[in-house]
């Protein structure tokens, strides 16, 4: 390759259904094209690996809480519990009604509405193409709208990006009283500032990469499926193809098949009553399961870990976005 010749790099971006007729935008890792960009992506996925562990030590506890809380609760309505007074199923009826409360309360404080800002800070601002990835059947145009209402309300990663600038100072004067804890607030600060700073980075490309095409932005909340080229500063020719994969559809198919399977057959023998985990055609909820097989058929990292970050959101949010 000579070396007037700009390298393309494709960036591929696969699109899933969940919650609340909702979409799931997961991004590829580029391949490296040199020793810094290689050992970057290997220092940052290892640092993201030890912080997601934490995060999902925490949770198992947490959600396993909530889980016996609602357990619990189910028991007492229906009237059966170890208890065996009156008086004691509606002391049990009290202490789950307010651990389900402080479930549901302690979800809503920390799950932030930022399904835009995961995948925005995942688009890297060195690609030259786009293409996303989605399995037939799957409604385009809404997924379409939602990238676009991503896209269109990305202003407001400026703005927090202002406001978490504002609060530097803070960190400052906390350390006066408690350094340990200054610490603590500098880094979540730094953390949110990089964080915003590259949404708004991500949110920029996809822009460029859709104003400058023949069919504008609109193309990104249109119903046809055509590849639009946008020309970018440098002189490069951008494309964003919207693929419509049969593969990537049949390997969807093969992981609900097995998964739903392997559910029935652990419901059978484990003798519960509860109903096996059926895929909703029409959409809805994705099983951890089918997640894991296509994480390790397409050697997508960290697929599963986006999909029920997401789904959380909406699931706690209601299905709100911003």
């Amino acid at each position: 390759m000579s070396s007037s010749t700009p390298l393309k790099r494709t960036l591929q971006i696969y699109i899933l259904p969940t919650l609340h007729n909702k979409f799931v935008f997961h991004s590829r890792f580029l391949k490296p094209t040199n020793k810094f960009e290689r050992h970057a992506t290997i220092i940052a996925f290892i640092s993201r690996k030890w912080r997601y562990s934490v995060s999902d030590e925490f949770s198992y506890y947490w959600h396993r809480f909530g889980a016996s809380m609602i357990a619990k609760r189910q028991l007492a309505l229906a009237g059966i519990s170890e208890p065996e007074s009156d008086r004691e199923i509606g002391k049990l009826d009290f202490k789950t009604r307010v651990g389900l409360s402080l479930y549901q309360f302690g979800n809503r404080v920390t799950t932030r509405r930022a399904a835009d800002e995961y995948f925005l800070k995942t688009i890297n601002t060195a690609a030259t193409n786009i293409e996303f990835i989605y399995p037939p059947g799957l409604d385009l145009r809404a997924a379409k709208d939602q990238l676009a209402n991503w896209i269109n309300k990305s202003a407001t990663h400026r703005n927090k990006l202002l406001l978490w600038s504002l609060i530097f100072p803070l960190d400052f004067q906390i350390a006066k009283i408690h350094l340990p804890a200054a610490n603590i607030f500098f880094v979540y600060n730094c953390f949110r500032v990089a964080s915003h700073f590259r949404a708004m980075q991500g949110a920029r490309l996809l822009r460029e990469f859709f104003d400058g095409s023949e069919s504008s932005a609109g193309e990104v909340m249109g119903t046809n499926i055509v590849d639009s080229e946008t020309a970018s500063s440098e002189g490069r020719r951008n494309k964003i193809v919207w693929n419509e994969s049969k593969e990537f559809g049949e390997l969807l198919k093969r992981a609900i098949k097995s998964v739903e399977e392997e559910d029935a057959e652990y419901v059978r023998k484990s003798a519960q009553y509860s109903a096996s985990w059926k895929w909703e055609s029409s959409g809805g909820d994705l099983h951890d399961d089918v997640l894991f097989k296509l994480e390790k058929d397409l050697k997508l990292a960290e697929l599963s870990r986006t999909y029920r970050r997401a789904r959380m959101q909406y699931f706690v949010q209601n299905g709100n976005d911003i």
